[in-house]
């Protein structure tokens, strides 16, 4: 709807709009009591709002009953279209109501299911617009009925012998012509005086029913609606009802129910205490109805109750693992509100951190005595917070894992020959578990490839290596010493080699490979110094000592994402696209899998590996220098990649080879977000060797940038963080193994 006085130039409106002069004099040739108007069109909602009152030809038409408006959004919004609905939101939402609907559908009750599923059809293609659909009687008291083609002829012969059937105008409406059946409710207080100027000489009508709860009903209970049901007797017949909440305004139905209480009702936000619905019934008696005294009902609805939580595990005064645990509780609302929020907390309750669902992670717990404290919040109204559930318990050091030598075949090998020893292992925590050898006087552990060594000796000499297996948080098992003698016989096979090398592929099965990095570990200075253009306040450079580890020398892509884990969650689809739309935790789930299917033990990087293997060396804002103008060689960010994603590896690599480590997605990191002098080095006695940032923490941390930002978040030292349950299109990560090392 638009106001041409108010447009510099009309002239392209004047050739795509609908005139009021038009449209005024449509309405005045229309030969029937009642229209029914649908708008599907940008800011339809002022007609709905402004047009009566700017026409008085269109205020008169729209005075007879059941003149009715929808209108795909208030008087401020445009619709939308989409390719996929070929209409747009309002046209798209009807077609598919009435395609659906079996039974006869009011209008009424149409233009409600319309208000609830437009909106969600807009966010389905557009999020960030907002559209408010409009359903509203103009003028008039009646309703519009929609019949599908293969009704029933006798059920729609019952509704129409109840139905009440004005002839068409034998002459077109205009606009002086008094309406014929248009009454104005009075309110409950003037009762007396209508009556006394309408009673016919039949019965007056009467409420014969009024059925509503009959106890009080929960906050919870009134949001999902209160239904009040009610019937009349009247000599004329009963032509519909009037009702009144609390003494407000006066609202008007032709069923015998209303609702109230729910989102979609007219009064969705009651509060506790006792509301009184009151109800009078209307007859037919045409020009002046006769009305029903006023019936009233109690609506007792209860104040929110607070929710109630049990802590599951641990078990009061139980052991858990220093390496982590998961905190598990259980929650439950009187009224069945939904918990919307959770607060840990380790040490002292004021340390609470706020999270959502039944559990919540902590890792690297420190041994000793320990006490947690947990809390929920409903969403009722007002919000409550259930007391405060605390457990005690104790932290243990890792358990050692135990290894066994299973089998040797055979027990004496010969040159050439291939002999087998199988290894099996358990760990007391569960913990998945790496088979490592070394020469007995040596200090280097090697990887073992699943658990079974194969050995093929060159020369006749006695063979002497140590295995042993190690958990995922590096406790070790006791070392088995091995000799194995070998012989003179005649090699029956080919030498089989096992190398660690500085380029590994993984093999993830159905063609799949994982391309991994050794990078050698170092000390180098991690954060940003203070001269360094965007850098953020939480940088504080420190010097940090890592060792060795493996790095995915690409981000994870879909393909390997589908081939461990059986699906594809991205919002950019392609094999070699970065995978994105997953969660930490999503990622935590893919480590377990790939390290269980290639008895390899694979994690997400620390922070502080992955600055390091960012920097390769550099000290410089990006790795390859200062420039913003040269990070489109290196990067794909908001400058270049078109609002989307792309192929891991199509831009250049840093100085040892990796790729991506600007821009594209940001990557996950196993951290907690923390300050590096507050939390990151000092919590729990974490020292600046192999840190791993504080224990606990209510956000993830991030690194590299994306595909959507600018150039200072692709920094080397940018840090970021968000939600660890959290899908965005622009976070995705990549993989690390790490090199264990024996410290005897």
């Amino acid at each position: 709807m638009i106001n041409l006085d108010e447009i510099s130039d009309p002239a392209p409106y004047r050739r795509d709009c609908i005139r009021m002069e038009d449209l005024k004099t449509d309405l005045q040739s229309v030969p029937a009591l009642h229209v029914l108007f649908l708008a599907d069109s940008c800011y339809s909602g002022y007609f709905a709002q402004k047009s009566i009152e700017n026409s008085p030809d269109i205020a008169g038409a729209l005075k007879y009953p059941a003149c009715q408006i929808i209108t795909t959004g208030t008087k401020g919004e445009k619709t939308i279209e989409s390719n996929a609905w070929c209409h747009g939101a309002l046209t798209y939402k009807l077609l598919e109501i009435l395609e659906a609907e079996e039974e006869p559908l009011r209008a009424s009750k149409l233009g409600a299911m319309l208000k609830e599923r437009i909106p969600r059809a807009v966010a389905s293609v557009a999020p960030e617009r907002i559209v408010t659909p409009q359903a509203n009687y103009l003028s008039g008291e009646g309703d519009f009925i929609f019949i599908r083609k293969d009704f029933k002829a006798e059920a729609l012969d019952k509704i129409l012998e109840t139905a009440v059937i004005s002839p068409p105008p034998s002459q077109p409406i205009i606009s002086n012509r008094p309406p014929p059946s248009v009454f104005i409710p009075a309110s409950p207080q003037d009762d007396s005086a209508e009556q006394s100027s309408k009673l016919p000489p039949a019965e007056r009508p009467k409420i014969t029913r009024l059925d509503g709860p009959k106890e009080p009903v929960s906050l919870a209970q009134a949001r999902k609606g209160i239904k009040i049901s009610f019937e009349g007797e009247a000599t004329y017949g009963v032509a519909g009802y009037d009702w009144s909440l609390d003494g407000k305004k006066i609202e008007h139905t032709f069923i015998g129910e209303v609702i109230i209480g729910s989102v979609d009702s007219g009064y969705p936000d009651l509060k506790p205490g006792t509301h009184k619905l009151s109800v009078r019934s209307r007859d037919l008696n045409q020009p002046n109805p006769n009305v029903s005294e006023w019936k009233t009902i109690d609506i007792n609805i209860l104040p929110n109750q607070k929710p109630t939580i049990k802590i599951i595990y641990p078990e009061e005064n139980g052991t858990v693992s220093s390496n982590g645990f998961t905190l598990k509780w259980r929650a439950e609302d009187p009224e069945g509100d939904n918990i919307k929020a959770v607060y840990v907390a380790a040490g002292h309750p004021s340390r609470a951190v706020k999270t959502t669902g039944d559990s919540y992670s902590y890792k690297d717990v420190p041994t000793g005595s320990q006490v947690v404290w947990v809390q929920v919040e409903d969403d009722g109204e007002p919000p409550q917070k259930s007391d405060l559930a605390q457990v005690k318990f104790r932290s243990i050091a890792n358990q050692p894992p135990v290894c066994k030598v299973v089998a040797i075949s055979p027990t004496e090998s010969s040159v050439g020959e291939e002999t087998t020893i199988q290894l099996s292992g358990t760990d007391p925590e569960g913990d998945s578990l790496i088979y490592q050898y070394k020469a007995q006087d040596s200090t280097l552990w090697k990887d073992v490839n699943g658990d079974k060594i194969i050995v093929k000796p060159t020369s006749v000499a006695e063979i002497k290596f140590v295995v042993s297996a190690i958990d995922s948080r590096a406790s070790r098992s006791q070392e088995l010493p091995i000799n194995l003698k070998v012989s003179d016989k005649p090699a029956r096979g080919k030498v089989e080699k096992i190398d660690l090398g500085q380029v590994e592929k993984i093999d993830l099965g159905q063609g799949v490979t994982l391309e991994m990095m050794y990078i050698h570990g170092g000390s180098f200075q991690m954060g940003s110094p203070g001269t360094e253009k965007d850098r953020g306040r939480d940088e504080e450079p420190h010097p940090v000592t890592l060792s060795d580890f493996w790095i995915g020398k690409y981000e994870v892509t879909q393909k390997q994402w589908q081939a461990i884990m059986g699906n594809n969650p991205s919002s950019f689809k392609g094999d070699e696209l970065p995978v994105e739309m997953v969660s930490w935790q999503d990622c935590q789930e893919f480590c377990r899998k790939i390290s269980k299917n290639t008895s390899k033990r694979f994690s997400l990087l620390t922070e502080a590996q992955w600055e390091y293997a960012c920097r390769a060396e550099s000290k410089t804002k990006f790795f390859f220098g200062d420039s913003d103008l040269e990070l489109g060689e290196y990067a794909w960010y908001n400058s270049n990649s078109g609002n989307k994603t792309y192929p891991v590896g199509e831009k250049r690599s840093n100085k040892w080879g990796i790729y991506d480590m600007h821009g594209n997605v940001w990557e996950w990191c196993e951290d907690w977000y923390g300050g590096y002098r507050s939390d990151y080095f000092f919590s729990f006695s974490e020292s600046q060797n192999n840190p791993k940032g504080p224990w606990s923490g209510e956000f993830k941390i991030l690194r590299g940038g994306s595909w959507n930002l600018n150039s200072k978040y692709s920094r080397s030292a940018t840090r970021s963080y968000t939600n660890p349950g959290y899908h965005l299109n622009n976070v995705g990560f990549r993989v690390c193994r790490a090199v264990v090392r024996s410290w005897w």
